[in-house]
């Protein structure tokens, strides 16, 4: 659109100046059967767009198990069906921690990284999760969080009235008849058991990422014989409330940074109130790691910040704040009260911002927090299968963790869950799942998610231009209105220019006039080109970069700015009178483009 608007102005002053769902396969006793295919429905009644032959279904299970006439609890699965495997081969149900049900990209998992080539794939909703019913969702601590984000909060004022909220949230719970106890993992782990029975399956594996590892593990502890094995992407196993680990840089430099930040708190523009100070700000650090770009931008981040350029993660903090305050949130923190938790110390040294307010829900919720259990425990002896980054906080959440019998594969640099950020991750995934048995390392490049670490001389720090890349793309697109205009513009001037010089000089006519009232031109269009291809090449090569301003070159490249806005002289002189309403339009855009990329680029103002 901005090109199409780009090309009707340089018009203009040229002219003056020159699937259907459908039943699961498979026969009574087999992987897949009638008792699934009569839970099948039609594709609007699926929460998620499923690939063509898949299954869409509710599971009904008792909120606590052995107390009659507790509440029902309802679950709603998918089951995608195999592309060409075969009843015997198990099937593998798919927990991911941190993506809600209905945000699954269920094509994208089965079809395009092929989990469901030879195998079904079973995809369900955690308990209290946003499509299960009931949805246990507190309004009030969401508000709290979002508060802790927006105003600078002391630790025991926002533990105090996340308790609070949470308290009365449970009020309202117990009010409705539930037990909210009943939505931890010791529960979750046998609606799986049930799920399997349901679908009449002798046995699948589990697949899970972040915090649902306990559930994956304990429903291998206590279903051994109905679990072939379990695979642990980047598991978290302490609620995700690691302090963030020095797998994104030195340990000095994330305390340098918090202490910044403590010192001077900044206010993030945004449509989303957020003032970082040494709190949030290992908030979004733990949270922006999941991305391999954003983790690759960080140690410069970091550092930037620690030398006082408040405004370096302005473009990172609100992608990493929303996957943080989310309608569920407090569902899922309450799922890691009674499930194998690093405990959080009583001074709260240690201790993060949020893992203090997991606990603060826990407590407003009457759930103890239990110690951290045996690795026997969890997973008992299945086959399992440990992804992790390596030096990153969920695999350190792991590290205390002794898992008999584990395959482990690590991804630096790949962010999480591993599956979907890493080829080689996917690949390594299904290879295992073939035959647990003879699984080896090496496969495959294991880095090849890893972007490359941003150093200072790749870039040009421009916090204003980063934020406006990380906005919404209608807002991101205004941003760019100005010179994307001002190179559509010049690109048809200098060719306007261009083809009479050229017949000129042919004609061996004079020119040297003319050749002046193309400085203008050609410089304008050798900075906007200049400009858009150290910016293409680096999006390729370096992602990263974009996250906290410019390509290092493109600050030199305003150079062409300069002297092309010298050039707008002699076309002063030389434009006819009437003619001089065009050259005031074109010096007036100039004018704007260089205040964009002072603006902009350069941060000043």
């Amino acid at each position: 659109m901005l090109v199409a608007v780009g090309v009707g102005v340089a018009a203009g002053l040229l002219g003056v100046v020159a699937p259907a769902v459908g039943p699961v396969g498979g026969s009574a006793g087999a992987p897949a059967t009638s008792a699934a295919r009569a839970a099948s429905t039609a594709t609007d009644d699926c929460v998620m767009t499923v690939p063509p032959g898949s299954t869409c279904g509710v599971l009904s299970v008792p909120e606590t198990r052995g107390i009659e006439g507790t509440p029902t609890v309802r679950l709603p699965y998918v089951v995608v069906p195999g592309a060409h495997g075969e009843d015997t081969v198990p099937p593998v149900v798919v927990l991911l921690g941190s993506t809600a049900f209905a945000d699954l990209d269920v094509v994208g998992l089965t079809t395009t990284l092929g989990l469901s080539t030879d195998r079904d794939v079973v995809f369900v909703e955690r308990r209290g999760g946003a499509s299960a019913k009931p949805a246990l969702r507190c309004a009030a601590a969401v508000d709290v969080l979002s508060g802790v984000f927006a105003e600078p909060t002391s630790r025991k004022t926002a533990v105090s009235r996340m308790t609070g909220a949470v308290e009365g949230c449970a009020k309202r719970w117990a009010a409705d008849g539930l037990t909210v106890a009943s939505f931890g993992v010791e529960q979750s782990a046998n609606d799986l058991i049930e799920l399997r029975h349901e679908l009449r399956y002798p046995s699948w594996f589990v697949y899970a990422s972040g915090t649902a590892a306990p559930v994956a593990a304990r429903a291998a502890a206590i279903d051994p014989k109905g679990v072939s094995g379990v695979v642990l992407d980047a598991p978290v196993f302490d609620g995700g409330n690691l302090r963030p680990s020095t797998g994104l840089g030195s340990a000095a430099a994330l305390a340098s940074a918090v202490a910044a930040a403590d010192r001077a708190p900044h206010r993030v523009p945004g449509w989303r109130p957020v003032v970082l100070n040494g709190d949030t700000l290992e908030a979004v650090v733990d949270a922006a790691a999941a991305d391999p770009a954003r983790q690759a931008a960080l140690p410069l981040a970091l550092a930037t910040i620690a030398n006082g350029g408040t405004s370096a993660l302005d473009a990172i903090v609100e992608p990493a704040v929303s996957t943080i305050i989310t309608p569920d949130v407090v569902s899922r923190w309450l799922a890691t009260c009674a499930a194998p938790y690093r405990p959080v110390a009583a001074d709260g040294v240690g201790t993060t911002l949020l893992a203090d307010l997991t606990a603060a829900s826990c407590a407003g919720a009457g759930i103890p927090i239990t110690p951290q259990a045996d690795a026997a425990v969890l997973a008992g002896e299945r086959p399992t299968l440990i992804l992790d980054e390596g030096g990153t906080a969920a695999a350190d959440s792991v590290e205390s963790l002794s898992f008999p019998a584990a395959d482990r594969s690590t991804f630096p640099g790949a962010g999480s869950p591993i599956l979907t950020t890493s080829s080689c991750g996917s690949l390594v995934v299904r290879a295992w799942l073939a035959d647990p048995s003879s699984f080896r390392s090496g496969l495959c490049a294991v880095d090849d998610a890893a972007v490359r670490v941003l150093a200072a001389a790749d870039t040009h720090p421009s916090p204003r231009l980063a934020a406006a890349v990380a906005s919404a793309p209608a807002q991101s697109a205004a941003v760019f209105a100005v010179p994307v205009v001002f190179g559509v513009v010049n690109l048809f001037w200098a060719i306007g220019w261009l083809v009479p010089t050229i017949g000129a000089i042919l004609r061996r006519q004079p020119v040297l006039g003319r050749l002046a009232t193309g400085i203008a031109p050609v410089f304008g269009s050798v900075w906007f080109i200049g400009c858009a291809v150290a910016v293409l090449q680096n999006v390729h090569s370096s992602p990263a970069t974009v996250l906290l301003g410019v390509p290092a070159a493109v600050p030199w490249l305003s150079i062409m700015l300069v002297l092309g806005g010298f050039g707008l002289t002699p076309v002063w002189q030389r434009a006819p009178r009437g003619r001089r309403l065009a050259v005031f339009v074109l010096s007036a855009l100039w004018a704007a483009t260089a205040a964009w990329v002072v603006w902009f680029v350069f941060g000043w103002a």
